[in-house]
């Protein structure tokens, strides 16, 4: 419940000896002055009225703003109450547009509101993301501040193709227009803007949804390659080649939760971890190649609670350091998987992702229905299964069709 009464700020006063009339605002005893823009010399204040006395020279003004105000906060409030709508301090200054007029209520500082909550959440990936958008943003606009108001079908076109021409990929351009739209429409959800303000309204995100990603899997061929591959135990090379089989026989399981999973994660020769991205849950049986590269690993932890590969160990303790480790441990096997692909004869640029993308390709040519590889991919839909799913190569394609026409 908020409660709200006019405050006049006798320890300040301006030149004139004039002094600052608030607007004090208190919830679950936390308390936030918002200036009403009015200033008043001591004597020609009311304190137990909230309101100037007749001899102030705008006595009259003053009173039909405060008294309007009042009335204002007194509906808003009982609006939401009536809708069972929470509200905070802050919706409730924008809904009265105090502080600055609500077109002016700041996109920019509202991205790193969104960013610190994340962060102290210890969302660091989706933290970035909202940075890495608001940093495009400013250096489009080249300045730091940014009304939600100023945001038009326009405005985002011009928005677009200024990230396109500096080479960024459609991709990526996908996720800085969509985290855009997401920020419009929590800042909607939350009251900060109109419920009817929505700048998206005519803007299409079908030219996204029609790039045709380019497919990362690899054959069978090459992962048995892979798999026969020789190389040095102590180099970097040797632990990149065994994550990246892990990862394909898990499912494609994920390079960030990979780094998380622990000793104590394996039971009855079943790995069982929750997804960070999706907080989804997964058993996953152990066979005999998956187990004989942890054995590999035990050299390094063996304690119940170590991490099982080493890539991250107890002197990552914040959110932030393991994130940063797991960055910078990916970004060391994606070079090395680019050295491991010339030595297997792969002329496409090699990933970590690839894992993934690879487990539902080959998984599809195996005859396994896609319902079932979207399930062990732990996808809502099959739609999102066909992103990572390779076309059939042409020589399939070919003998599908061989004496049939």
């Amino acid at each position: 419940m908020i409660t709200y009464s006019i405050y006049l700020r006798e320890d300040r006063l301006n030149e004139a000896g004039e002094q600052q009339v608030y607007l004090l605002l208190t919830q679950d005893r936390k308390k936030k002055y918002v200036s009403l823009n009015i200033t008043t010399l001591p004597h020609h204040w009311d304190k137990v009225k909230e309101l100037p006395t007749k001899k102030h020279p705008l006595s009259t003004e003053i009173k039909t703003f405060i008294e309007k105000k009042k009335s204002d906060i007194a509906n808003i409030l009982w609006s939401n109450i009536n809708q069972n709508k929470p509200i905070s301090i802050d919706q409730l200054i924008n809904k009265l547009n105090l502080g600055g007029n609500s077109n002016k209520a700041d996109l920019i500082q509202y991205f790193d509101q969104t960013y610190n909550r994340l962060f102290e959440l210890d969302k660091i990936g989706y933290a970035s993301v909202y940075k890495a958008t608001k940093q495009q943003l400013v250096k489009f606009i080249d300045k730091k501040e940014l009304s939600f108001y100023d945001l038009n079908f326009l405005f985002l076109t011009k928005f677009e193709e200024w990230i396109l021409k500096r080479g960024v990929s459609l991709n990526s351009c996908f996720v800085f227009m969509r985290t855009l739209k997401t920020i419009i429409n929590n800042a909607r959800k939350e009251g900060i803007v109109e419920e009817n303000y929505n700048p998206f309204k005519d803007y299409s995100f079908i030219k996204f949804r029609r790039v045709v990603t380019k497919k990362k899997a690899l054959s069978k061929f090459y992962i048995d390659g892979l798999k026969k591959l020789k190389l040095d135990e102590s180099t970097s090379l040797y632990r990149t080649k065994l994550y990246f089989l892990f990862s394909y026989y898990c499912r494609g399981i994920n390079f960030k939760d990979m780094a998380y999973l622990k000793w104590s994660d394996i039971s009855d020769n079943c790995i069982k971890y929750t997804r960070l991205k999706t907080k989804k849950a997964y058993i996953i049986r152990l066979e005999k190649e998956s187990l004989e590269i942890i054995e590999n690993f035990k050299k390094f932890h063996l304690a119940k609670s170590s991490f099982i590969f080493p890539i991250l160990n107890e002197t990552h303790l914040t959110a932030l350091q393991q994130d940063y480790r797991i960055k910078k441990i990916l970004k060391i096997n994606n070079k090395d998987l680019k050295e491991i692909a010339s030595l297997i004869q792969i002329n496409e640029n090699l990933t970590f992702y690839a894992a993934r993308h690879t487990f539902a390709t080959v998984s599809k040519k195996a005859g396994i229905p896609i319902s079932i590889i979207s399930e062990a991919m732990g996808h809502d839909t099959e739609r999102t299964t066909n992103i990572y799913l390779d076309s059939f190569e042409k020589e399939d394609l070919d003998n599908a069709f061989k004496g049939i026409l």
